[in-house]
């Protein structure tokens, strides 16, 4: 690099660099687009903000119903409903494990499953299906 090229090409262009980059949602800093941080972290089958549209892994999801609204980013609150079966023999719904809709509150209704996109406590599949889905979309995952 010859001595004073960085002064012939003027400051960096902030905007540029940013536009590349993504939020770690581990470490929350700032990392590039195609870096092996942020390649790592794919392969590990981590999210990134923003990301979204479909599941990014394997899973197996089907949209029932067309959501209206907005699709959640890494670290907001999302409220669902679901229903966890055991998968029955030859793919087919088997016995019921666990479904929000049974669980019913003080006022009558079913009490929904509440919780940020991203938390390592939730099982991965969740997270990676609600983060691409819309506000009000239905859908089926085999996780």
């Amino acid at each position: 690099k010859a001595l004073g090229e960085e002064a012939m090409r003027g400051p960096k262009d902030k905007s540029a660099e940013l536009t590349n980059s993504v939020r770690n949602p581990i470490t929350g800093r700032m990392i590039r687009v195609g870096g092996s941080t942020h390649t790592q972290l794919k392969k590990k089958g981590i999210m990134f903000e923003g990301e979204g549209s479909q599941p990014a892994s394997k899973l197996d999801y089907r949209r029932l119903y067309e959501g209206k609204g907005v699709a959640p980013l890494e670290g907001s609150i999302v409220v669902v409903h679901l229903t966890l079966r055991k998968m029955g023999p030859g793919g087919r719904e088997g016995d019921l494990i666990y479904s929000t809709l049974s669980q019913i509150g003080d006022d009558g209704a079913p009490v929904p499953f509440v919780f940020e996109v991203g938390d390592p406590s939730v099982l991965r599949g969740l997270n990676e299906v609600v983060t691409g889905m819309k506000e009000g979309e239905e859908g089926a995952v085999k996780i």
